[in-house]
């Protein structure tokens, strides 16, 4: 049954379209309760007789602060229009059906020959090179291709739409594309032709004269799961060719439920597989191209769409990247949360208060309220709330969260142009500004080893040899005489492992010529004949394969090649593959004499050298199956049969040394020796892989590759059956070889980690590598070291498990008895947080366990009674079982670890433990460099992505993106570190300004009979948070600075000062609010009350009053100064554009005043400004003021550097003693604004 033609609807991302943006962009604003607020304050402003201020003056902050926000969105929404036509109207190929094509109904011919427009002279021209008819094509847009369209794709092009390859000018059959754009991987995929078209259409004539049927799945967003089928020559019903049908079948329960047929689904799907067994040919994901992968070093190929529009892959996996609250957010919510109660109850209580006064007695004869004199207490207090809660409307900054945005851009700005953390032509990218200062809190820090701690570039060393065979290393001289010497000699066990690694891999041989890469990250190094000469490494005793190890050993990889026998000249042969592991052995082969000249989709050609006589043979090998590598298998293999030598057929296979010494067929003398040889690898650091193999008899071969076959044409469970035949065809396995492979660690990783032990915060590495592996990089990365116990824990049940972790916990108590009760709560499987209570700081335990280390609850680290740190390393079956029955007790161990190993770990369990140390209430942090870190990295508080060699997957997935681990260090300590200052800094300035200000208004309140008036001029009120107090905050954001970089390198402990909300939580809340705030408008309004109100009644000398408004400018003015003194006082780093934001901030009324006068008609303020300077009232209220209120300021401070300094206080004297030395001798310019 066929699939009606239908137009494909275009990919759109855009949210907002132009010529509605005023009508939608609004509401998205208001999601935010701070907007939402304004508003209401704003819409209550304008009913009449209710706000005591000109509603314009509170409606233009909402204006000014909601168009900031709408401009944003209506920009990006710009660009992705702008993105998705570009897109959507992207020109692609289409290759014309011929007549014959559409007179019988193929793939090309469901569309009429003149659908698309001629090829422009350009375009035209290159098919011309190509030697391809420009009249048998046609172009179109993107958003018009239909399912069933014949495309051509050319070199370098992106892929237009999910297809299936139908022919490639590859010899072969082959293709190959970058899904860097889809997946982050690097190295390049190799696509194979559909079996159905690989033999049978040669040419571009054929193929647009094709008939065929396909049958596959619905639209699935999973990248690399696909299966179908292909029939060829199966004739389109009238039916369908009437409605101009394309001859492709979507999923069976979808064809058949346009059919008239009344069978069961389960009988029809089993008819279908059945029919399709027989006619048709498989297709899977090696036969699939994905829409936005590149072609890549093939020069065209053709493939008919299956998916197309917002039905392919990479459309179904465009979706928002998990949301995250950085913890100053979560904080400021609270925070907002209790303002706005604090504030309703503030608003209420006065709007009662003068609901009753009014209505009392105590307001008769107030016939200057108006129409308030009916003295209606109900009216009057619900007119009240709307009236206080317009003139409290500073009592919650409107300028912070605008604010806080812009800051948290410079402040990605600022990371984004660090040179100090751009290499490798990668600087760091900021993809979350909102986690900024997370990054000034983090405690744990997890990390991916291969690749993140290591290199990840492979380099093939040593190797152990089954068969009688020696082990063989290439890291001395000796080791590579001796591999020359044996290979001359024709010993069978090296020569079959070279053999063997050059059959049993994914990888491609690549011709490389003098034109520019195009290869991925994966790939084997090159050596010419100049590298030789300039190495000056022949020796006169040495073959060649000799010289190719010691230039592999030299140059760091195994990828050498000699000028005689190992060396396709020219070209020049170069390895792609999707391991790196994977090309490091491969190069090994061909050093040692059998390099892989060819790879088809049924045959392997191996050229290879005979020492004997130094010349060079290819051997073919026909490919008969591939059972692929999965992180489920940890394995791979391939069955081949060397072509003109022999029928028998060999299964050669690779794989974990977990899996693959459970598969062998070998004894103990075989075994015991080959684990020995694999933990002394793991004891290196080395990575090991185990090399089988086993002739398969041609019976047995030709029964389960008839299953195999049948297997990959179903629909129903293909996977799984195929999983099922791999794992029977692996059984009875004869031991090869072992090979180890070196990833050296990447610069300065064991300078990193101690930096950020002695930050505060603990490392825990995840890795999927042996724990031998794990422990040995620990100790080279200082991660482990020779003052720590290292507790091992190893099990094979729950119950050992809990052994384990209970006698580690000895190792801290010393006494079984005082574990007791930590126990009986495990077992009792109590809450995490009662047992870590009473293990760690309440019970009787924890009390005896804090003593003993000296520590508090969740306060660092602890030590042994030998005074010995703790360490931890746990294989992953122990760690599900340590999870799943014995979390508390795992939980409550580590925590007081230093270190933590987890070793032999899935993706998921490296998300799991990322998930419960963070429920545990700590900031996390993870870092990986791979696609399997990318669970781990969205998982953390803060995800942190490296460019890997295997690609940028981790890196466009995680929150921030470096380079190289040793990045990390500055990241957190410094720009983590100075983004949290500043932002906390922002907040706490920003609610303390606010305060102050909205509490003169309070207070006045008890004094003007609680009638809603306002102390301070209405625009003043206005122009506090948009102009007044604005700049010194913004400012403040973006240069301060408490301590040098420098300095925070050298002392990186004195990051954990800053830790757990000291510098914005409740105890700076109630500091900044209830301290400063409160005081300061305390000082203010009774000292400007008390002063103005003990003087004569004329303090000018005309006689003249000062009135109600001359009073309260004054406020307004003392207020503004005592704040912008604060501000002054809260500053560690003054530069030029400190002090002109603080100029221009307390000389404000100088040029707003003028403004409000001539712009809004302010009359009341029309030469006040002339007569506050020029009464002395002014000059002797100010001074008076600002000195009593600061005076708490210097009581704190002195308090705290003469009887409580902490080491930030220390530092800060030292910086400030060093600059007064070098200014006597080279004064700094202090003024100039430095950034990170």
């Amino acid at each position: 049954m066929t699939l009606l033609g239908c137009a494909t609807r275009p990919t759109r991302r855009a949210d907002v379209f132009l010529c509605s943006a005023a009508v939608w962009a609004p509401p998205p604003q208001m999601k935010r309760v701070s907007n939402s607020y304004f508003a209401i304050v704003a819409i209550v402003s304008w009913i009449p007789n209710v706000s005591p201020t000109s509603p314009i003056s509170n409606t233009l902050p909402l204006i000014v602060v909601i168009g900031f926000a709408l401009a944003q969105d209506v920009y990006e929404d710009i660009q992705r229009t702008r993105y998705d036509r570009k897109v959507n109207m992207k020109p692609v190929i289409l290759l014309r059906p011929s007549t014959a094509g559409m007179d019988d109904g193929g793939i090309g011919g469901s569309r009429a020959p003149s659908r698309g427009t001629a090829l422009k002279t350009k375009m035209a021209h290159h098919l011309e090179a190509l030697h391809l008819s420009p009249a048998a094509h046609s172009r179109l847009a993107t958003r018009y291709v239909y399912p069933g369209d014949i495309l051509l794709v050319r070199k370098g092009e992106a892929i237009p739409a999910d297809m299936i390859l139908l022919h490639s000018s590859t010899p072969g059959g082959v293709a190959y594309v970058s899904t860097a754009n889809l997946d982050g991987e690097s190295s390049l995929k190799r696509m194979n032709v559909a079996p159905a078209t690989a033999e049978s259409v040669t040419t571009v004539e054929q193929l647009a004269a094709l008939s065929a049927e396909l049958s596959f799945g619905p639209p699935d967003p999973a990248l690399y799961q696909f299966e179908g089928s292909m029939r060829l020559g199966r004739p389109v019903p009238k039916a369908a060719e009437e409605h101009g049908s394309r001859r492709i079948s979507r999923t069976l329960q979808r064809s058949f439920s346009l059919g008239s047929s009344n069978q069961s689904h389960d009988a029809k799907l089993a008819a279908a597989n059945a029919e399709m067994a027989a006619n048709s040919t498989p297709l899977d994901t090696a036969n699939l191209m994905l829409r936005g992968s590149t072609l890549r070093n093939t020069e065209y190929v053709y493939g008919v769409a299956v998916y197309a529009g917002r039905e392919s892959k990479v459309a179904l996996n465009m979706r928002n990247p998990p949301s995250k609250l950085g913890a100053v957010d979560t904080m400021l919510n609270y925070v907002v949360l209790f303002l706005f109660l604090t504030l309703a109850a503030v608003v209420i209580t006065c709007a009662v208060v003068s609901g009753v006064r009014r209505e009392s007695v105590v307001g008769v004869g107030q016939w200057y309220l108006g129409d308030d004199a009916d003295r209606d207490g109900v009216r009057l207090a619900l007119r009240g709330l709307g009236t206080f809660l317009v003139l409290y409307v500073t009592y919650i900054p409107v300028s912070l969260f605008v604010t806080v945005v812009f800051v948290r851009v410079a402040q990605a700005w600022f990371m984004e142009s660090d040179v100090h953390m751009k290499t490798r032509g990668h600087p760091v990218a900021v993809r979350a500004a909102n986690l900024n200062e997370t990054l000034g809190q983090i405690e744990f820090v997890l990390s991916d080893k291969t690749g993140t701690l290591t290199e990840n570039i492979m380099r093939f060393v040593s190797a152990t040899l089954g068969r009688g065979s020696t082990p063989i290393d290439v890291r001395s001289d000796a080791g590579v005489e001796d591999i020359a010497s044996r290979l001359e000699a024709g010993d069978d066990g090296l020569h079959r492992m070279a053999l063997v690694m050059s059959l049993c891999h994914s990888c491609v041989p690549e011709a490389v010529s003098d034109e520019s890469d195009e290869s991925g990250g994966n790939t084997s190094d090159l050596t010419t004949d100049d590298d030789v000469k300039d190495r000056d490494l022949v020796a006169a005793t040495r073959d060649d394969a000799a010289v190719s190890f010691e230039l592999g050993r030299r140059m760091g990889s195994t990828s050498g090649m000699s000028g005689d026998g190992l060396q396709v000249a020219p070209p020049l042969i170069r390895y792609e593959g999707q391991s790196p592991d994977e090309v490091a052995l491969v190069d090994a082969a061909r050093d040692m004499g059998y390099a892989l000249q060819s790879r088809g989709p049924g045959a392997l050609e191996v050229a290879v050298r005979n020492y004997a006589t130094g010349a060079t043979e290819t051997r073919t090998f026909e490919l008969l199956a591939e059972l692929e590598f999965s992180s489920d298998r940890k394995r791979s293999s391939v069955l081949v049969r060397e072509r003109g030598v022999s029928d028998e057929v060999h299964l050669f296979t690779k794989g974990a040394d977990a899996v693959m010494v459970d598969l062998l067929h070998d004894g103990p003398e075989v075994i015991d020796p080959l684990q020995m040889e694999i933990d002394r690898f793991a004891g290196e650091g080395l990575r090991t892989l185990v090399y089988a193999d086993r002739v398969v008899p041609t019976d047995e071969f030709d029964a389960w590759y008839t299953e195999w076959r049948a297997a990959k044409q179903s629909l129903d469970a293909r996977q799984a059956t195929l999983n099922a035949l791999a794992d029977r065809m692996e059984t009875g396995l004869h031991y090869l070889a072992a090979t180890a492979v070196e990833d050296k660690l990447q610069e300065r990783v064991p300078e990193t980690i101690s930096a950020l032990h002695k930050a505060g915060m603990r490392l825990w590495v995840l890795t999927g590598d042996k724990r031998e592996t794990a422990e040995n990089i620990g100790y080279s990365a200082n991660l482990l070291n020779g003052n720590m116990e290292v507790v091992h824990v190893a099990a094979t049940s729950p119950e050992e498990v809990a052994t384990q972790l209970e006698a580690a916990f000895l190792s801290f108590v010393g006494d079984s008895g005082e574990l007791q009760g930590v126990l009986a709560g495990v077992k009792a499987r109590r809450s995490p947080l009662t047992l870590l209570r009473e293990c760690f700081g309440v019970g009787k335990a924890g009390a005896l366990v804090a003593a003993k280390n000296g520590s508090t609850p969740f306060d660092g680290v602890g030590t042994t009674p030998s005074g010995k740190e703790l360490a931890v390393i746990i294989d992953g079956a122990s760690l599900t079982m340590a999870l799943e029955h014995h979390n508390s007790l795992f939980s409550a161990l580590t925590d007081k670890c230093t270190s933590v190993i987890c070793a032999r770990v899935s993706p998921s369990q490296k998300a799991a433990v990322v998930r419960v140390v963070r429920n545990r209430g700590f900031k996390t942090l993870a870092v990986g460099d791979g696609g399997n870190d990318v669970s781990m990295i969205q998982e953390a508080h803060v995800g942190v992505g490296i460019y890997g060699k295997e690609g940028t997957q981790a890196a466009r997935s995680g929150d921030y993106a470096i380079s190289e681990f040793r990045h990390l260090q500055r990241l957190i300590t410094v720009h983590g570190r100075y983004n949290y200052v500043r932002t906390c800094g922002v907040i706490n300035l920003s609610l303390y300004k606010n305060v102050a200000f909205t509490y003169t208004q309070i207070f006045f309140q008890f004094f003007n009979f609680t009638s809603g008036s306002t102390y301070n001029d209405q625009w003043v009120v206005s122009g506090w948070n948009a102009w007044s107090t604005l700049w010194p905050p913004f400012i403040y954001g973006l240069f301060e600075r408490d301590l040098q970089e420098r300095t925070l390198l050298a002392y990186p402990s004195v990051y954990s000062s800053i830790r757990k909300n000291r510098l914005f939580g409740w105890r700076s809340f109630c500091e900044y609010l209830l301290g400063y705030g409160l005081w300061h408008a305390v000082v203010v309004y009774f000292g400007v009350y008390a002063i103005v109100g003990s003087l004569p009644p004329s303090p000018f000398a005309n006689g003249q009053d000062g009135g109600f408004y001359f009073t309260g400018v004054i406020n307004s003015f003392c207020v503004l100064t005592v704040v912008i003194l604060k501000f002054t006082f809260a500053w560690h780093s003054i530069t030029w554009l400190t002090i002109l934001a603080l100029v221009a901030s307390v000389l404000s009324p100088l040029y707003l005043f003028p403004l409000f006068i001539g712009v809004f008609h302010e009359d009341p303020l029309r030469g006040m400004i002339a007569r506050v300077f020029g009464s002395a009232i002014w000059w002797l209220t100010l001074p008076l003021i600002v000195a009593t209120a600061l005076s708490l300021d210097f009581l704190v401070l002195m308090v705290r550097r003469l009887w409580a300094p902490d080491e930030l206080m220390v530092l800060k004297e030292t910086e400030r003693r060093m600059r007064q030395a070098a200014a006597r001798t080279n004064p700094r310019k202090w003024w100039v604004p430095t950034c990170p």
